[in-house]
């Protein structure tokens, strides 16, 4: 994540989750307002350059990233004008690759995120559930509180992405304290071999997050 600040990366999450869960209707609305329109495009150019791959899971995200940017297309200022052209080249090249190739991409991303996170996930519908959920992790550290943190695999999954992709957020104390406790009271039924392995392994990785 070199060059990208914390903020840029969270917003990112934040955005795949809008993605994945909002229809057209839900984020045109959400976007009409011309500064969070502006926004939606930084933050949007930002997940091009760290995470392209995400945009090979689906057709219709895609499809909404456009109707997004058709919004304020031809009603905004010349620089605005010139990053908006940019992003529609850009979306144009995704859409341009053959479905053998959309493929490669997909399954690459999905292997790729099944590493990071450290769980075996069995369909782009699984691995979509998972990237909407890191948006989950994102109000937590932000209001550090852990209401939002319900479900166990998910919470240790978001929890490895964010040790892979953002350590230094985690070794603020009291965020680190926080995700700490949250790991220590889940409990796992003895003859969940996999979510047991899974617990164990994310409590010694992140033993090595504190400086």
């Amino acid at each position: 994540m070199e060059n990208i600040s914390v903020k840029n990366f969270f917003n990112v999450l934040v955005l795949k989750n809008q993605l994945i869960t909002l229809d057209s209707y839900e984020l045109k609305d959400l976007y009409e307002n011309y500064n969070d329109y502006i926004t939606f495009l930084a933050t949007f150019c930002v997940l091009t350059s760290i995470d392209s791959g995400f945009l090979f899971l689906d057709d219709s995200i895609i499809d909404k990233i456009e109707e997004i940017i058709n919004i304020h297309r031809f009603d905004t200022d010349s620089e605005t004008y010139e990053i908006i052209n940019e992003s529609i080249q850009y979306l144009n090249s995704v859409k341009g690759f053959n479905p053998s190739q959309k493929i490669l991409y997909r399954d690459s991303y999905l292997a790729y995120q099944e590493d990071i996170r450290n769980v075996k996930i069995n369909s782009i519908d699984e691995l979509l559930n998972y990237l909407a959920y890191d948006a989950y992790m994102v109000v937590a550290i932000e209001d550090v509180r852990i209401e939002f943190i319900d479900d166990n695999k998910m919470f240790m999954a978001s929890l490895n992405y964010l040790m892979e992709m953002a350590p230094e957020v985690l070794q603020n104390p009291c965020i680190y304290n926080l995700m700490n406790d949250c790991l220590n009271s889940i409990e796992v039924n003895p003859f969940s071999f996999k979510t047991k392995r899974l617990l164990k392994e994310t409590k010694n990785n992140y033993k090595k997050i504190k400086k």
